[in-house]
């Protein structure tokens, strides 16, 4: 036996008393027979899984949030094939943990209703704040509570009532008149405004409401909401970028507090981003955010470019091994790129820099290395002669050098004389407090030189197993103390939320797909001009033809490798003789202008070393290899002759059969006349219609530079652009195709660039590059240096089970294991392992990283090392 909800309506007066009589109802319920057995109901778990997913929201806060008493709520499946409908119902209160929002809901379900177009979900709450003593977390909740109420129906109302709809980053528009019918819509919001779509008339909306407090907002007829200040992830119309919603309120208005809560909720159907945002993602009524944010002012016109720039912001936050560092020592680090919109991590950056500045503020070395899938790993070797004192390290791509230099990651690195020990400092230790993540070794205590087992896992908060990527740093607390001030993934990955009211740059830097230079073409007598130029990079790897400007400026990047390669460059005068110069221009590079602290150090001297000297060099029992002449019978001189270098193909697809290409496009044409090769259609940020190409078991994107698409040869040179593969073989007349040939496979003669497949385009010309022996004659080009990725150097943890190694030298690590590339599986686990060193001490071991939701995770915990 227990009580039903008891629910009335009470308006308070200032200055007046009101008494509340409150009349429980006897719930009678008789219980049926129970049966205890010892097997999992798995039909229950699925339907709490498929009811958790309507009734929280599918947003990233969702995943933080937890019913603790899920055995109170009972299912109902009814399977109708033209209407299933899914209910719910709960014998008692709710209570859910939110803590992505920092509250505890006790949610009185009332009614819960899930068909296979809509859903309804009615019930009253009651909020209780959450409390911590991490000023990082309640600044977390503050943050999410205000990105939630920011674009929420709430919002909107609180803007209509206030006359700020504009400042508030909203515009409304609603079916024009007589064009109802949304199915003969184009996906073009420009064409449609003021042809099906008209701007709502904003005035006269609000009036008072039945009661003190509350307002009356008129809202008639299917409502379009543009919230300009949130990019959509997914867009709705191709030339908007923003998120975008609809409205509709069956009684034509909508009843509203003083806050902007609607108290006729049952009324009002949304549709759109705000569909997305459901329990886990509500405040209580009394909400108030701490300032508005405007988003646009009134002589300020929204443009689609502003738009599409603020979309496209990335940063970057790099986890070194250590804090602090000796001359002669390695710095380990691995970047993890946050972007805007996640799902474009693959259109932006593929190239970052990171740069050792020293105390004077002088760049002393910069590193250039790949983005993969957004990472990045890659080290700094120390000199031993280094100047000692505060150094930073700086990471940015060049596409963030458009954006303010606030964004860019810097990190204080302190260099200190081996004279020098470091002292603790009171530090607290900052664990992730929004997952739950467990680090177990194989044992409580390890010896010296023994293998040590490490498994991790990541969790939600409700116990869902979470797939992550992350980097491990183990180091000898001994020789690595803990320090105050040391940046942490937590607090340095998200963007800083003042930035985001930015203005893109009238020339703004390109985004680099890879390696890339700029240059000038002048004539014979010095003069800058318009030209056609051949670039070749080193021994015909790659080859491209670009134009250059009025004034001879030229721009290529998307280049992959590595040290410093020599770059050919040609341009024929009309007659066909080559002629001119090519001047290469310098990197740019941002302003050394930051105002960082330097790393707080509780140092004195000392006549021991703290750390012991390793040198990084390659192994005693390594071995050069002699000169090795490989050498074969051609087989087929026809292909020879048309430049064909791999052999046999794996598909052919003649040129008669793409003559009829849609469009003159033989990229769609190819897909279905190769198995494997996939050809995906996307618009890009100027609403045109792209494809993207791969060749299914290809390398994902793990191969250099992070590309999923396969080697593009014409006439057997690779060719590459920095732009889409796609984009190039459309750039080719159907019509002047001879054949295309398709190697779905690796191919390692291709090393890197052929992981994901091959395709070869020959046209009836073939001879168009390997007719002409002058067109490669090397002393009819000028040679430039230009310099790739930096050379990764591998971290050496030694194997006391290997028989081969010379285990003969004391083992004195500082940092005792490095692993950049770690993540966990489907189940959230991960497992790595290795030796500990001579000393006996305290190990510390930091994982670093992120969720495949985008969320940065953290966790820090110790081991302790005996002597044998």
């Amino acid at each position: 036996m227990g009580y039903l909800p008891y629910q009335t309506r009470v308006t308070l007066v200032e200055g007046k008393e009101e008494k509340l009589t409150v009349r429980l109802v006897v719930d009678e319920v008789k219980l049926e027979t129970v049966e205890v057995t010892g097997t999992r109901d798995k039909v229950w778990d699925n339907q709490l899984t498929k009811f958790e997913k309507i009734f929280f929201g599918t947003t990233k806060n969702s995943a933080q949030c937890k019913i603790a008493n899920p055995w109170v709520l009972e299912f109902k499946e009814e399977e109708d094939v033209f209407n299933p409908l899914f209910t719910a119902k709960a014998s008692q209160p709710l209570e859910i943990n939110n803590v992505a929002l920092g509250y505890r809901i006790f949610f009185y379900l009332k009614d819960f209703k899930s068909g296979a177009q809509s859903y309804s979900i009615v019930g009253n709450m009651r909020f209780e704040a959450m409390q911590t003593n991490d000023k990082a977390m309640a600044d977390r909740w503050t943050n999410n509570r205000r990105v939630v109420y920011d674009g929420s129906d709430r919002h909107l109302f609180k803007a209509i009532m206030d006359g700020k709809v504009k400042e508030q980053g909203f515009q409304l528009y609603t079916d024009k008149p007589g064009n109802t019918n949304t199915t003969t819509r184009t996906n073009l919001f420009s064409q449609e405004l003021g042809k099906s779509i008209i701007r709502y008339d904003m005035t006269d909306l609000v009036s008072p409401g039945k009661r003190a407090g509350e307002f009356r907002i008129k809202m008639q007829g299917r409502i379009e909401i543009h919230y300009l200040n949130a990019i959509a992830p997914k867009k709705v119309y191709r030339d908007v970028p923003y998120a975008v919603a609809w409205m509709e309120i069956s009684s034509g208005y909508a009843d509203v507090n003083a806050q902007g809560v609607p108290l006729n909720s049952l009324d009002i159907v949304s549709s759109g981003y705000m569909s997305s945002a459901r329990v886990a993602d509500m405040l209580p009524f009394d909400y108030q955010p701490a300032q508005s944010i405007g988003v646009m002012k009134e002589d300020e016109p929204w443009t689609i470019e502003g738009l599409k720039f603020k979309r496209m912001q990335e940063r970057v936050y790099l986890h070194t091994d250590k804090p602090y560092y000796y001359g002669g020592e390695m710095i380990w680090f691995k970047g993890y790129l946050h972007y805007t919109v996640p799902e474009l991590f693959d259109s932006l950056s593929r190239v970052l820099y990171v740069e050792l500045i020293n105390p004077e503020k002088k760049v002393v070395t910069t590193n250039i290395l790949p983005i993969d899938s957004g990472r990045v790993a890659g080290n700094i070797l120390l000199a031993d002669t280094i100047k000692t004192g505060n150094y930073f390290l700086r990471a940015y791509t060049q596409w963030m050098m458009n954006y303010p230099a606030e964004e860019f990651f810097v990190k204080p690195i302190s260099i200190l004389p081996l004279s020098t020990f470091v002292d603790s400092t009171a530090v607290k230790l900052k664990n992730d407090s929004t997952h739950r993540i467990t680090v177990r070794t194989n044992a409580n205590t390890y010896t010296t030189r023994s293998k040590m087992v490490v498994a991790i896992q990541v969790m939600s908060l409700s116990g869902q197993p979470l797939k992550s990527d992350f980097s491990v740093s183990v180091t000898d607390l001994s020789q690595v103390k803990r320090v105050a001030g040391e940046k942490d993934i937590l607090d340095n990955y998200y963007f800083k939320r003042e930035q985001l009211n930015l203005t893109p740059p009238t020339k703004p830097l390109r985004v680099e797909l890879g390696i890339g230079f700029a240059g000038v073409f002048s004539n014979d007598k010095g003069k800058p001009e318009k030209a056609d130029l051949m670039v070749i990079q080193g021994k015909m790897e790659d080859m491209v033809t670009i134009g250059t400007d009025e004034v001879g400026y030229f721009w290529l990047n998307g280049f992959q490798f590595r040290d410093t390669v020599q770059f050919s460059f040609q341009a024929k005068n009309p007659k066909g003789k080559p002629y001119g110069k090519v001047k290469l221009f310098p990197r740019t590079a941002p302003k050394v202008d930051f105002t960082e602290a330097d790393l707080d150090l509780a140092i004195r001297s000392s006549t021991d070393p703290q750390r012991y000297k390793i040198d990084y060099h390659l192994s005693d029992d390594t071995r050069l290899l002699e000169e090795v002449t490989v050498s074969a019978t051609v087989i087929d001189d026809t292909r020879v002759k048309e430049g064909i270098v791999y052999g046999e193909a794996d598909y052919t697809v003649k040129g008669e059969d793409l003559l009829n290409a849609s469009g003159g496009n033989i990229v769609p044409a190819l897909q279905g006349r190769v198995p494997g090769l996939q050809v995906v259609p996307f618009w890009d940020e100027t609403g045109i219609q792209r494809y993207k190409i791969r060749i299914r078991g290809g390398s994902s994107t793990f191969g250099v530079g992070g590309t999923t698409e396969p080697l593009l040869l014409i006439d057997g040179v690779p060719i590459m652009d920095g732009g889409f593969v796609a984009d190039q073989i459309a750039a080719i007349n159907p019509a002047n195709v001879a054949r295309v040939e398709v190697i779905t496979r690796a191919d390692p003669r291709f090393g890197v660039r052929g992981t994901n497949g091959v395709i070869a385009v020959y046209t009836k010309q073939t001879d168009l590059f390997f007719g002409n022996n002058q067109a490669v004659d090397p002393s009819k080009f000028q040679s430039l240096p230009v310099v790739g990725y930096s050379n990764p150097a591998k971290f050496f943890s030694p194997d006391y089970e290997d028989p081969k190694e010379d285990h003969s030298q004391p083992d004195y690590r500082s940092t005792v294991f490095w692993a950049p590339w770690l993540s966990t599986k489907s189940d959230g686990k991960a497992q790595f392992e290795f030796f500990t060193s001579d000393l006996p001490t305290t190990y510390r071991i930091v994982l670093e990283g992120i969720t495949e939701q985008g969320e940065p995770i953290r966790e820090e915990s110790y081991i302790t090392i005996k002597n044998q």
